[in-house]
């Protein structure tokens, strides 16, 4: 018998020193610990009515003589008290966050700094915490696991330190206030759902080369992310959803030449993503939805033998892509419809966004336009505009057009009892209405402020592709362009411009796509409106050059005093060659179409009018 109880005390001293625990107060709170060995862990606190003031986590439990370091805080130690309200401050002491540690604790308030000394920090530690301030992540912590700090509310930058590989699932999800974001070379992976709904964050985002692994969703709704971002050169998978719903995302979006690939959605809704994104050789699978609704102007894919595609809406929706141009891919079997209904590559892409395609590829279907499949494009429709949208055309290979139509435009007779005047500048060779008459510029042979358009013929003349024009109506009528038939569609030569002085200080130039505000007032460019030449300034916003119309380009400080045609409508041609000397130059007197005497000042005449000066008849614009 005195054995067995030997053995009994023996063993409830073991378990004693073993396993101690027991409550212990400090800085305004009573703890709640477990003693291990040397080491204490703190497990939670006896505190149930609410308390304000600096929660002070106690660097030792000491009992009697001895000691003992906090080196834990245990799983689920403050889970869900929310009575406890102020800064959270941890001691240098600590090395381990359990699980759930401090989640839902919605009072914690200020900045979170993460001692040295702390090396694990368990799943969900902070997981709906609140916080109000930044966060400091040491070099001491290398993995950050999965939703540890979802849902709290840092603000500022954050930094994840070199020594940090793996970046866990959901670790940062809906951390809204966060405004920035660095992360250092050495981090290896970012897992599913790392920053989801950072809707806060700011700025470009640079992932570092060391980065192997993007998961699924990683920067989804990261709503306010401007860019650009910088994706590894190691990365071999854009995973589903990655930039999904970025909306503020802009470019330019380069993709790194390990690519192989594009899961779904990568891109969907980023809207504001604009540029040319080119698709790289080494890419092998594109799948459903992965650009669809982007801001994106151009997709080029990149010469590739070996590419495979989803058959499921790829890039719909996408209002400012011009076109995709896939020329360099294997012939693509599929159901070429732009139709949303159903799953198809193209489904939802607008009319206008031209596709390029390989000789061999599936035939458009019926009523389909500006598929080019090859050299050949059943339907070339030049949209004007589409749904509000102005449509862009710089054609990239050349084709022929079964089918050629200018679409969405009409143009008008006499205004106010005065011709009305129009530019014009098409991608395609097209025939001139019925009813309608063509001006081109014949350039100076020196300098000066006046301009020569002699027409070159009226309803039936061929018009030359790429080339700018004046037109108007002559019979007072409203007309539109009909459908050409096997016209050749040359590619866009970079520069559309008629030199209009010898001394190249001005042009009369055209475009086929839109040229915006800023390249416009900084160019010298004139718009026609109205019949008047008016420059185009950063003070209207509004002031663009809209795509097939035509321009003066002036690159002298000195604004141009205002561009004549000499008329010869009813045969005149008589001194032609040198009538705009005449007018630019001559003392003759200046007089209305009805005879009245405005002085010999052209500088001094009004726009839009028809005028009479040593015996010719000129157009004041």
């Amino acid at each position: 018998m005195k054995k067995i109880y030997l053995i009994i005390f023996f063993l409830t001293l073991a378990i004693g020193i073993q396993a101690q625990s027991g409550t212990y107060t400090a800085n305004g709170l009573e703890w709640t610990y477990q003693i291990n060995g040397l080491e204490a862990t703190i497990t939670g606190t006896t505190q149930q009515s609410p308390f304000t003031g600096p929660i002070n986590i106690p660097n030792a439990i000491v009992i009697g003589s001895i000691s003992y370091p906090v080196t834990t805080i245990g799983d689920g130690a403050f889970m869900s008290k929310s009575n406890l309200i102020g800064q959270l401050f941890i001691p240098n002491s600590v090395k381990t966050i359990g699980r759930t540690a401090f989640s839902q604790c919605t009072g914690l308030t200020g900045s979170l700094v993460i001692p040295n000394s702390v090396t694990t920090i368990a799943d969900m530690a902070f997981w709906g915490a609140n916080f109000t301030g930044s966060l400091i992540i040491p070099s001491s912590i290398t993995e950050i696991g999965k939703q540890v700090f979802t849902y709290c509310n840092f603000t500022g930058t954050l930094t994840i330190p070199s020594n940090v590989t793996t970046i866990g699932e959901d670790a940062f999800l809906g951390c809204r206030s966060l405004t920035s974001l660095n992360l250092s070379n050495g981090i290896t992976t970012i897992e599913r759902g790392a920053f989801e709904y950072c809707e806060g964050l700011t700025g470009a985002l640079v992932i570092p080369n060391s980065v192997t692994t993007i998961g699924e969703n990683a920067f989804y709704m990261c709503s306010s992310l401007t860019g650009p971002v910088t994706l590894p050169n190691n990365l071999t998978t854009l995973k589903n959803g990655i930039f999904c719903y970025c909306y503020a995302l802009r470019g330019p979006m380069v993709l790194p030449n390990s690519l192989t690939t594009i899961e779904g959605q990568v891109f969907q809704d980023c809207y504001n993503l604009r540029g040319t994104l080119i698709i790289p050789s080494s890419v092998r699978t594109v799948k459903n939805f992965a650009f669809i609704n982007t801001g994106l102007d151009i997709i080029k894919f990149e010469d590739n033998p070996n590419i495979n595609f989803e058959v499921g809406n790829i890039f719909g929706m996408s209002r400012n892509l011009k076109y995709i141009d896939m020329a360099g891919l294997p012939p693509l079997i599929t159901t070429l419809t732009r139709e949303y209904s159903g799953y198809n590559i193209f489904g939802g892409i607008e009319p206008f966004t031209m596709v390029y395609l390989s000789g061999g590829s599936s035939i458009a279907e019926s009523g389909q336009e500006n598929f080019v499949i090859g050299n050949t494009c059943d339907n070339f429709v030049v949209y004007d505009n589409y749904s509000s949208t102005w449509c862009d055309y710089p054609i990239q290979h050349p084709f022929l057009a079964t089918k050629a139509t200018y679409s969405g435009r009409s143009f008008y007779g006499n205004s106010w009892g005065s011709p009305r005047y129009y530019t014009l500048c098409l991608p395609y060779p097209a025939t001139l209405p019925n009813g309608m008459r063509a001006y081109e510029l014949t350039a100076k042979t020196g300098g000066g402020s006046y301009f020569r358009f002699v027409s070159i013929g009226d309803g039936g003349t061929e018009l030359e592709a790429n080339k700018p024009y004046l037109v108007r109506t002559t019979d007072g009528g409203t007309h539109t362009f009909g459908t050409e038939m096997n016209v050749q569609v040359p590619v866009t030569p970079p520069t559309i411009e008629v030199p209009a002085t010898a001394d190249g200080t001005i042009f009369f130039g055209g475009t086929t796509v839109n040229i915006d505000n800023a390249t416009a007032a900084a160019g010298g460019y004139y718009n026609l409106e109205s019949n008047t030449w008016k420059p185009i300034k950063t003070d209207n916003p509004n002031g663009t050059v809209h795509s097939f119309r035509a321009y003066i380009r002036s690159t002298s400080p000195t604004p141009a005093k205002g561009f004549a045609i000499v008329l010869d409508d009813e045969n005149e041609t008589t001194g032609i060659d040198n009538a705009e000397e005449d007018i630019e130059k001559g003392d003759g007197k200046i007089y209305s179409l009805d005879g009245k005497l405005l002085g010999t000042d052209v500088d001094a005449l009004k726009s839009g009018e028809i005028y009479i000066k040593n015996g010719k008849k000129f157009y004041k614009f």
